[in-house]
């Protein structure tokens, strides 16, 4: 419904781009709207899973939005995955197709869907879908290395795209580079195309050369790993100049990376975030200063809309100030649970 409003209100504005390839939103709500039929057609309904295997190209935001509006949860399969690891995945999340760009007859013993097919027969759309229900399932492997999906609902991603930090301006036309396997990718496309902006899909790995040809191009958001951020920032820390915001975290940052980057761009705004793919991808964020690169840990800021934030001990008590603790995330954002874990969920949740 959010997506459908933007392509009413501005269906000539540019959605997604890549390379020379580049869709309207009319456009594409016309191809998600064809592929969505066909996935119809093929038993798709509402929280059935559709596997993703696409290489990164304006199809995968076809995808994307044609699953969700046929009712579905899309899960996301990386080209990279070995054949065990896809047919775990598809088997967990109890796939009924496979949405792809190869010309293949099945993927993991699943019948496939080639993401430019056309719908045969008189399938109508809108399809009727709840806030609750699932707008994908992203698996990732946790400590005992068994992939687990967290299940993540349409009003869990709108949570994400109606955060006020986005109402600047800044996030208008964002960097798609992550695998869409990764939840920085929800960031990536979601946010740009719920809030009526652009979806530029990076053409190769980050790199910068490649975040100097985005910024070129009118860039104007970008998230990094932190990993990914202090390689680009020993390399050419001036290379996100031209940038409205850059977003990096994942883990303990770099306070001489990140006032690397303050020093060299300084009309850039730099923020800290953290959030786990259990809160929707961002939870915790805060911009961040030169004097908050000099001490020992750089601060994270604070809640997301409608994001708490708790640091407890071990028996779910606030701690005092200055007393180490675990941080408890809640709020719109918190993805349903671990898809068909009720055990992990009840324990983790």
């Amino acid at each position: 419904e959010g997506f459908a409003g933007r392509v009413a209100e501005s269906p000539g504005s540019v959605a997604v781009v890549c390379g020379d390839v580049s869709l309207t939103y009319g456009e594409l709500d016309a191809r998600a709207g064809r592929l969505a039929r066909v996935l119809v057609g093929c038993g798709v309904g509402v929280e059935s899973r559709v596997g993703l295997l696409l290489e990164r190209s304006v199809d995968v935001v076809v995808a994307m939005v044609a699953v969700v509006r046929a009712g579905g949860a899309y899960v996301p399969l990386h080209g990279s995955y070995p054949g065990e690891r896809v047919r775990e995945v598809l088997g967990r999340s109890g796939a009924v197709v496979v949405v792809t760009d190869r010309a293949v007859d099945e993927v993991g013993g699943v019948p496939v869907v080639r993401v430019d097919a056309e719908p045969v027969g008189d399938v109508r759309l809108p399809v009727v879908v709840p806030a609750g229900a699932l707008a994908y399932v992203m698996f990732t492997s946790g400590s005992s290395g068994v992939p687990k999906g967290v299940a993540v609902t349409h009003g869990d991603v709108v949570a994400l795209a109606a955060d006020s930090r986005w109402s600047s301006g800044a996030h208008g036309r964002v960097l798609f580079h992550s695998p869409h396997s990764f939840d920085a990718a929800t960031y990536e496309v979601w946010v740009p195309l719920l809030n009526g902006g652009t979806v530029d899909v990076a053409g190769a790995e980050l790199s910068v050369s490649v975040v100097r040809e985005a910024v070129a191009r009118g860039v104007s958001g970008l998230f990094l790993t932190k990993a990914l951020f202090d390689v680009l920032a020993e390399e050419d820390a001036g290379c996100f100049a031209g940038l409205a915001e850059v977003w990096t975290g994942g883990e303990a940052a770099s306070g001489v990376a990140m006032g690397r980057v303050l020093e060299a761009c300084p009309g850039v705004e730099l923020v800290h975030v953290y959030g786990p793919t259990e809160s929707t991808t961002f939870a915790v964020c805060g911009p961040v200063t030169g004097t908050d690169t000099e001490g020992a840990a750089v601060p994270l800021g604070g809640p997301m809309d409608n994001t708490s934030a708790y640091v407890l001990d071990g028996a779910l008590r606030l701690v005092g100030v200055g007393v180490p603790g675990e941080l408890y995330l809640g709020g719109g954002g918190l993805a349903r649970g671990y898809d068909g874990r009720s055990g992990l969920t009840a324990e983790r949740f």
